[in-house]
């Protein structure tokens, strides 16, 4: 519906929409908006809650050597969110555009995990292709459907080990031990 739409042109479809707020964007930029901070180079930056002066962090160039991404061509963009450290880190075209360490679901989402994400794009009075393909997407909405055997407390002695197995009770997600990078965890060491 149109009453969604947050504006045109230099606020990105983003900006002042009562819809908007909390919410976290990665712009990809490619005109130089010199109101909010925008530097001259096609840019990546991060803001929330409405705003499009980069308020969680300022520009970067986009791509790694070109100033100008307006060429017709398809660009690899990726986000990822590590909530364990509080890190976002953006990558375009294979390379690292932007380290954010914030906790962005305490500072902007108020403790709450569960969102929505989306996109949106908007050029004003120019004129640009905006289009995305998504080639994988991966995420975890909780970790409440995660299921360990045996289930604990556990406990074991010395020359004991205990073989731990994790599983998902969601069929779309695989859960892992980080310390194995399979669903079985083998400890060795004496303790609870």
């Amino acid at each position: 519906a149109n009453n969604l739409v947050g504006g045109t042109g230099g606020s990105m479809g983003y900006e002042t929409a009562p819809f908007i707020n909390p919410s976290v964007m990665v712009e990809i930029d490619t005109w130089q908006n010199t109101d909010v901070g925008d530097i001259s180079q096609d840019h990546i930056g991060i803001s929330s809650n409405g705003n499009i002066n980069h308020n969680l962090s300022g520009p970067v160039q986009a791509h790694p050597t070109l100033t100008n991404i307006e060429t017709g061509n398809d660009y690899e963009f990726r986000v990822t969110w590590n909530p364990a450290i509080a890190q976002m880190q953006v990558f375009f075209e294979g390379s690292l555009r932007k380290t954010m360490n914030v906790n962005i679901v305490d500072v902007v989402f108020g403790g709450d995990p569960l969102v929505f994400w989306g996109l949106t794009a908007s050029t004003g009075g120019a004129v640009n292709v905006h289009s995305f393909c998504a080639e994988e997407l991966l995420f975890a909405s909780y970790l409440g459907g995660l299921e360990v055997m045996p289930q604990g407390p556990w406990s074991i002695c010395q020359n004991e080990t205990l073989d731990l197995q994790v599983s998902s009770e969601d069929d779309a997600l695989n859960a892992y031990w980080q310390a194995s990078g399979t669903s079985s965890l083998v400890v060795g060491e004496p303790g609870e």
